[in-house]
């Protein structure tokens, strides 16, 4: 027998949030591999930013992820990955979290995805580049899962929102800043 088995249900329940084993069947479910939010998530946003800049100098902001402490005021360190491909892992570290985030989609220039994990939420994000003349088209979307974000979805939700307009006005910002430098 399981020695987690003999213990109280509460104790299993924050036990395995703990170490972030508490997903929802669906969620369990999820391929590997994805190249979209998850749609049925308790908490998503989707947001866009037109950026009078190409999608070649888009993306190479975006994807500097090394440089992101420079231009997105939320995230204090970043450790690229070892190269941009899907699989790869990234960290950075937020104003509050540190993250590892694992790359999911690598469409240059045009797609960017990632999926990462902490605390038992499980969190997509995707960054689109839309060109439109001499114009690009961002649009980011996020969605989060989990039995914090289930629990707490209002604060989950307006902070989300907050960070993902931010992170495209910044991104803006730093894309139109100088067309020929990242």
């Amino acid at each position: 027998m399981d020695p987690l088995e003999l213990r109280p249900a509460w104790w299993q329940a924050v036990h395995l949030l703990l170490v972030g084993a508490l997903a929802t069947p669906a969620a369990a479910q999820l391929p590997a591999a994805r190249t979209a939010i998850d749609e049925r998530a308790p908490v998503q946003t989707r947001d866009t930013v037109v950026v009078r800049a190409g999608p070649a100098q888009v993306w190479a902001v975006l994807t500097n992820i090394g440089g992101w402490p420079a231009h997105y005021d939320f995230v204090r360190a970043a450790q690229p990955p070892a190269a941009l491909r899907a699989g790869e892992r990234f960290r950075w570290r937020t104003t509050k979290l540190n993250l590892t985030s694992t790359l999911l989609l690598v469409d240059p220039p045009r797609q960017l995805g990632w999926r990462g994990r902490k605390y038992g939420v499980t969190v997509y994000h995707f960054w689109h580049l839309v060109p439109q003349g001499d114009v690009t088209l961002v649009i980011t979307e996020e969605s989060q899962r989990g039995l914090l974000v289930s629990l707490l979805k209002k604060g989950f939700r307006s902070r989300l929102q907050a960070g993902s307009r931010l992170w495209l006005q910044q991104l803006k910002a730093a894309a139109e800043a100088d067309p020929h430098t990242p």
